[in-house]
């Protein structure tokens, strides 16, 4: 009769585990995850000089992938709700061409897991600064965002602009 658990197998199932636990850790639960999703996606958004017309076209299809085929985008003034990913794909290349330079932060974010596990809205708030042909300047943005665990990656299903005081557009001052 052999022994199962010999020095030897047991240093294997140790190393295992090892591994399992440090991928487990790395890769972060689902909160986690799509927090790095949504920084990606800011870094991706930045353009620090004018792009020729097919590095625009190729930030766009990147930036787009975070997107689900059936997104729901209203990013606010002055950009119309985009009802597929390919709509805002082609906005956001239109954009960039007349941008000379564009830069999102992101001030704040929580994430709020839905029941299921595979879907989350995210209340997020961005400072926006562009420089483009018929616009400059900065502005703060408050954004409800839906995503979805869609074969294993989280995407975007919905972005909506959820107006604020912190939006200079909807921000008056009274009168004395």
């Amino acid at each position: 009769m052999t022994r199962l658990l010999t020095p030897r197998n047991g240093l294997i199932l140790t190393v295992i585990t090892m591994i399992a636990l440090a991928l487990a850790f790395m890769s972060g639960g689902n909160e986690a995850q799509i927090r790095k999703r949504l920084y990606a996606l800011d870094q991706a958004v930045d353009m620090n000089d004018p792009e020729p017309l097919l590095l625009s076209v190729s930030a766009a299809t990147d930036i787009a992938a975070f997107f689900s085929e059936n997104a729901q985008i209203d990013i606010g003034h002055p950009m119309k709700v985009a009802t597929t990913r390919g709509d805002f794909r082609s906005a956001i290349a239109r954009i960039r061409q007349r941008a000379k330079y564009i830069k999102v932060t992101i001030q704040g974010m929580e994430v709020l897991m839905g029941d299921d596990k595979s879907t989350a809205v995210v209340e997020l708030m961005l400072e926006g600064k562009i420089d483009a042909v018929n616009r400059r300047g900065s502005e703060f943005r408050e954004y409800d965002i839906h995503m979805s665990k869609i074969k294993g990656e989280w995407l975007i299903d919905k972005i909506q602009h959820a107006p604020s005081i912190t939006d200079p557009s909807e921000f008056r001052m009274p009168r004395p």
